[in-house]
């Protein structure tokens, strides 16, 4: 299971508190980028920086019942796979393995060209709200190519839990209704 210490607060239909740790390395998977973006959202808004706007941001978690959170991760790290392309999630998800799992959205302030995103979160957790690397259709195309399953799921759950059929039917549903969200 991924640890969700350092994402925010998100709001569905009631406020969960989860925690991410999205890689050690602020979540951000270009060591360039690392250099030129504040460590931390307080750090952002108090520098009065540009560039960044609010947005809704999706990404994929399995649905379990249980305590925690497994998203979508990068093959072979901690970093979610996050994007505010509905498209781009759903193309992502159905490069997983099948597993019964839903798009989640959160409010992000992103940059869109840095392709970087600071979770909205209230005043007391600024300090604790790191940046995070966006995927892009250009850098999704780019793993594609060099890795035909290039993401995978958080460790911790397991089970062979659905059909091919049941899995489409279970990406449409949830793409109309991100869909009719946004």
């Amino acid at each position: 299971m991924v640890r969700w210490s350092r994402f925010v607060r998100i709001k569905r239909s009631q406020d969960i508190s989860r925690d991410v740790t999205c890689g050690g390395k602020m979540g951000i998977r270009n060591d360039d980028l690392r250099s030129k973006v504040p460590a931390t959202l307080k750090e952002l808004q108090d520098g009065k920086v540009a560039g960044f706007v609010p947005t809704v941001v999706y990404f994929l978690e399995l649905e379990h019942g249980l305590m925690g959170t497994f998203p979508a991760l990068f093959k072979g790290t901690r970093n979610v796979v996050l994007t505010p392309d509905l498209e781009l999630i759903t193309d992502v998800w159905k490069l997983m393995t099948l597993r019964k799992a839903r798009v989640s959205s959160m409010h992000f302030f992103l940059n869109h060209e840095l392709s970087i995103a600071y979770p909205a979160v209230n005043e007391l957790e600024r300090s604790e709200s790191i940046p995070n690397q966006i995927l892009t259709r250009e850098e999704f195309n780019a793993v594609l190519a060099a890795d035909p399953k290039p993401f995978e799921w958080a460790p911790g759950l397991v089970g062979d839990d659905m059909s091919r059929e049941e899995f489409q039917r279970t990406v449409e549903a949830a793409k109309a209704q991100c869909g009719d969200a946004a």
